[in-house]
């Protein structure tokens, strides 16, 4: 079993570009409802769906 340093330990990185190697990321399409959004856009309520940051390659 390796030994994971400070500097090697995952974490949600909410500032910037997701790195798969160095942060935590939830896949974001598998919790998308589709029919509830349309559902909100038809009864005319605010919401907010924040996109996942893109990636840098």
């Amino acid at each position: 079993m390796q030994k994971r340093t400070t500097a090697s330990i995952k974490f949600f990185n909410t500032a910037g570009p997701v790195n798969l190697e160095d942060h935590y990321a939830l896949p974001p399409l598998s919790r998308l409802d589709a029919d509830e959004f349309l559902l909100l856009i038809q009864q005319k309520k605010y919401f907010a769906h924040h996109a996942p940051a893109r990636r840098c390659k």
